[in-house]
């Protein structure tokens, strides 16, 4: 769509249906970020959490100004209902993903991206459906290794949650000890429903949240 048609079309779509936040910005950032992808160049954007209020608050850097954040952007990603941005930020050298609905003040720059097949981890690609699986509360932090313990029966909600990449090891007493790749957020408000059927083993960070 040119500029005009898509801001058109964009004024008639309502953004806050079922009382969520609104973030006007939103289809604009799937313009902007398209363009940026297919021109392989770098976008900077501010990155914002949910306030008591129920609005968009940027999250700020040191010096207490709005944190910007620059990308090369690789896609777009929909999961569990909400879309997101798969890129790599300047500051790490890791793959992270953030919710469009959650970006603001985004821009195209005149920085080329890093090209993914640059990237070192993931020169022989990778398998989306794996790497952005449904997982309950996918956020911005890196992924890292969390170990767990639990029962056989509920193995099928371990995968449910966190697919088939981790790695299973059954003890004597019959109990599992599973190996995840998420992140601390993610683990803990998964495990808080299993509160007396699982156990976090580490990272130590994360069994003093429990």
């Amino acid at each position: 769509l040119s500029n005009r048609r898509f801001h058109g079309a964009v004024q008639k779509i309502e953004t806050n249906v079922g009382e969520r936040y609104e973030n006007c910005e939103f289809f604009l950032n799937l313009e902007i970020i398209g363009e940026a992808v297919s021109e392989s160049r770098k976008i900077c954007f501010v990155y914002n959490n949910i306030g008591a209020d129920l609005k968009l608050h940027p999250t700020v850097s040191v010096n207490g100004n709005p944190g910007i954040i620059t990308v090369s952007p690789y896609q777009v990603v929909k999961v569990g209902g909400y879309t997101y941005l798969l890129c790599k930020p300047e500051s790490s050298s890791n793959l992270e993903y953030f919710r469009i609905d959650r970006i603001t003040s985004c821009d195209i720059l005149r920085k080329p991206s890093q090209r993914f097949s640059d990237l070192p981890q993931y020169r022989e690609g990778i398998r989306m459906s794996d790497y952005m699986r449904p997982q309950p509360g996918i956020c911005t932090e890196r992924l890292m290794t969390i170990s767990l313990r639990c029962s056989e029966e509920i193995l099928g909600d371990v995968v449910d949650a966190f697919g088939t990449g981790i790695a299973v090891i059954k003890e004597k007493d019959g109990m599992l000890n599973i190996r995840v790749q998420s992140n601390e957020d993610t683990v803990l408000s998964w495990a808080l429903c299993y509160a007396d059927k699982v156990e976090i083993t580490s990272p130590e960070s994360l069994r003093t949240r429990i």
